[in-house]
């Protein structure tokens, strides 16, 4: 493009010599001429960006790594002559991580053409995705005429999920104090054993109650009570390091996979456990997960909260941790690691963390409080066999 903007004007200057060294009406011709091609592309190229329609496709989701696309589609009536300029601003709401991802399309057919731009995976996170300008510029790469098209959207970068076998060396026992009861479920007497809820179509007839169903006119069901131990915590106190180098933009990932991996291991033996989201840094929610769709709920989760830059447990989080029932486990996954911060929270319940390549893990090892779990970040992939806590 820069070549045919060189051509052009330099095609005017001789043209324009001519004109002035010959003075014929040849001359003045082609001085004319050489004028009016500059003139009729930037026109063109002005109504063309009036008439031109632009829709953008983003959905769906991916893992980190695999190929993820954008689609953007063009219709138009002619042909075009000359491109398309375009500027998105890609946000990772993880790691913060601004980026700017120059877009050029060249469609030369009339009618609707498509065409699909491939999105940064390489890291985890919600990703979220603005169009700041769009531009046309005529075939000579004189004007520039502004598009009116607006676009905003996201997708998500799930980290991988390796199967992680944990077993617990140090952990206490649930007790019946420590138990909540479901409440979703209707009938929450702690004291009782069964649970009350109404009948649904297929529930065996000895298990309606029919006391209660006779005093309140419909059928009413009684079933087990689900006991919630809420004493196993789980904590992702990774920091933000995408920014800086592949390395530890693997190491963040890593850290992310294995954090998943641990609750969907605690949950495939039945650990019932809490996770404690954090932004910024900041413990602001508590995410109870029983089932797979807790744990699916709780990815969406965490990749869209952003991460600290420097801390792993905050005073914040110290105050959160007092006010919560005795604790019997808590699991924390980091990238790093800060001595003070986590001897603080070893005070609050048996601590063990596990560290996704870390420089200092061996400074941290010999510590009584809590137990360092030091995981490699080429070990972090189909599988984490016998990771004890």
């Amino acid at each position: 493009m820069l070549k045919n903007k060189a051509v052009a004007i330099f095609a005017c200057m001789i043209a324009g010599f001519s004109f002035i060294a010959l003075n014929t009406p040849t001359s003045l011709s082609i001085f004319a001429i050489s004028l009016f091609f500059p003139v009729f592309f930037s026109v063109d190229s002005l109504l063309m960006a009036r008439r031109m329609k632009i829709n953008f496709e983003l959905s769906g989701a991916c893992v980190v790594g695999m190929n993820k696309c954008m689609r953007i589609e063009i219709a138009r009536r002619r042909g075009l002559r000359g491109h398309i300029d375009m500027v998105f601003e890609c946000k990772n709401r993880f790691t913060g991580a601004i980026v700017e991802l120059p877009v050029t399309l060249c469609p030369g057919q009339r009618g609707l053409e498509r065409f699909d731009v491939p999105l940064d995976t390489s890291c985890v996170g919600l990703i979220s995705i603005t169009l700041k300008k769009a531009t046309l510029i005529d075939a000579i790469g004189l004007s520039r005429s502004p598009l009116s098209c607006a676009f905003e959207g996201s997708y998500a970068v799930y980290p991988s999920i390796p199967r992680v076998d944990t077993y617990f060396d140090r952990m206490a026992q649930s007790e019946l104090s420590n138990a909540s009861y479901d409440q979703s479920m209707k009938g929450r007497d702690e004291s009782e054993v069964f649970d009350l809820r109404e009948f649904r179509r297929g529930d065996a007839m000895r298990t309606v109650h029919w006391k209660r169903t006779a005093r309140f006119d419909e059928l009413v069901v009684r079933e087990a009570s689900r006991p919630v131990d809420s004493r196993t915590v789980l904590i992702f106190g990774g920091i933000t390091g995408a920014n800086e180098s592949e390395e530890a933009k693997a190491e963040l990932n890593s850290a992310a996979s294995l954090f998943v991996g641990t609750s969907q291991s605690l949950l495939r033996q039945g650990v019932v456990h809490t996770v404690l989201h954090k932004a910024n840094g900041i413990i602001i929610d508590a995410r109870p997960v029983e089932n797979e769709g807790d744990f699916n709920t709780m990815i969406d989760e965490f990749i869209a909260l952003p991460l600290p830059s420097d801390v792993v447990i905050s005073a914040e989080d110290e105050k959160r941790l007092s006010s919560m029932q005795q604790l019997s486990k808590i699991i924390l996954v980091t990238n790093f690691l800060q001595n003070a911060e986590l001897e603080r929270l070893g005070v609050y319940g048996d601590l063990s963390v596990v560290v996704v390549g870390a420089r200092n893990v061996t400074a941290f090892s010999e510590k009584r409080l809590y137990r360092v779990i030091a995981v490699s970040v080429d070990s972090v992939g189909a599988s984490v066999k016998n990771m004890e806590l």
